[in-house]
């Protein structure tokens, strides 16, 4: 696979009709272009400006992309505009987000609100290049990856509003961790975008490698165990594809690169590794603690807050919640966690549709990596996870087309078969 023909794999990963069709708009292009950027790129700008520029640039990209990509919708073909997957969501998003901008009075800029309109516009206007650029932003995040992993040092850092800087020092906590993090402002955030890539791509057994490569390079221990299942469940399906030869070879490249970073690692890393699974560690008390916590505020608000949220509330409290399930009923309330509960619930049928085991364990995962770590907080994944969504809808728009053909087809030749059966003239049957 080559960065260009991303999105027609990624249709043919997930049973779609890969019908690639003219060219993409230039306007859609350029919109597609901005928003990764603003997305993306946003902490790359800020190496070579003041810290308040990132923010204002990444929401000028957004700003423009987002007109750019609503003028092609207006303005393309009819029969173009008629592929509007998941548009009932987007409709209730912005709804809920109008409404509970009006009654709070607060303007509510969380992530859990913007990403279903980038990816509705995304998906509706230019994929093919914003898939082009997603999987060209991998294989350049994960080299520079490999390149501070084995460097003991980050090619930028990034600093927070607050103003500290994220080092390898600080993520690296009281056992000095080499987490890399390539691209992203964080270990997590890359090891987040390398999953749901994974997830995209289903059955491709190259994607969960990749996965875990970026998942061991940023010391993501939840994601060496997430693509090590997904791994091992293409390896054991990889002998129903055609081209399970060439998968295979894939990963055994990326296996023997593990290898030897492996052998690289130390008795620090193995046990750093091996406290995610101590339930009395640490880390995994404060987690429960968190948990608890965002469950007694949540419990604290008025009927009004409960039902759309009080956003930066919680952020400003105790800095998070170690649950996006969580983070969506504080910041957004029940209305948007109801949302996206809805998208689950779409990926849900389409996997009940397709009858596909893989499927069905993805949504397990991707609910467990919601409920226990903060999966799709950054805009970076919130955005893939609604493209996700929205491409499992489209699953049941051809579907269901498809079963419509099916059953026209049956009829029309039960008709056919109808005409041409000869009957017995009604003497006869009279005489029988």
């Amino acid at each position: 696979m080559t960065p260009s023909s991303a999105w027609r794999e990624i249709l043919v990963a997930n049973g779609l009709t890969a019908c690639m069709g003219r060219r993409e708009p230039a306007l859609g292009r350029i919109a597609a272009a901005l928003i990764y950027g603003g997305v993306y790129l946003k902490d790359v700008i800020g190496l070579w400006a003041p810290p308040v520029f990132p923010p204002l640039a990444a929401i000028l990209l957004l700003g423009l992309g987002a007109l750019c990509a609503i003028a092609v919708l207006l303005l393309r073909e009819p029969e173009r505009a008629t592929r509007t997957e998941g548009a009932g969501i987007l409709l209730v998003s912005v709804f809920a987000y109008v409404i509970s901008s009006s009654l709070t009075l607060i303007p509510n800029t969380s992530s859990y609100y913007i990403a279903p309109l980038l990816a509705y516009l995304l998906i509706n206007t230019a994929p093919r290049t914003f898939f082009t650029l997603i999987v060209i932003h991998l294989i350049v995040s994960l080299g520079i990856q490999m390149a501070e992993y084995l460097t003991d040092s980050y090619l930028f850092a990034v600093q927070s509003r607050d103003g500290l800087v994220i080092d390898e020092v600080l993520t690296g906590g009281e056992l000095g961790i080499m987490r890399a993090k390539g691209l992203f402002p964080g270990p997590l955030n890359a090891v987040a975008f390398a999953a749901w890539l994974a997830f995209l791509y289903r059955g491709r057994s190259l994607f969960a490698g990749l996965m875990l490569l970026s998942a061991f390079l940023a010391s993501g221990r939840l994601g060496i165990v997430v693509a090590t299942i997904l791994l091992l469940l293409r390896l054991v399906n990889s002998n129903a594809d055609a081209n399970s030869r060439g998968r295979f070879l894939g990963v055994a490249v990326i296996v023997a690169l593990l290898g030897a970073f492996i052998a690289h690692a130390d008795a620090t890393w193995l046990a750093f590794f091996s406290y995610a699974f101590d339930q009395d560690s640490s880390q995994n008390l404060a987690r429960i603690h968190f948990w608890l916590s965002s469950i007694k505020h949540f419990l604290n608000y008025d009927w009004l807050y409960m039902l759309f949220g009080d956003f930066g509330f919680i952020l400003g409290e105790q800095g998070g919640t170690e649950s996006d399930f969580l983070r969506i009923l504080l910041d957004n309330g029940v209305v948007g966690f109801l949302i996206y509960i809805a998208g689950l619930v779409l990926v849900l049928r389409a996997a009940m549709l397709q009858r596909s085991m893989e499927a069905f364990i993805t949504l397990i995962l991707i609910v467990g990596m919601m409920n226990i770590f903060p999966f799709i907080q950054s805009l970076n994944s919130t955005l893939l996870f609604w493209m996700f969504v929205f491409i499992r809808a489209r699953v049941l728009t051809e579907y269901g087309r498809r079963g419509v053909v099916a059953r026209r087809s049956s009829l029309a030749r039960g008709r056919q078969y109808a005409e041409h059966v000869p009957t017995a003239p009604r003497s006869q049957l009279r005489d029988t």
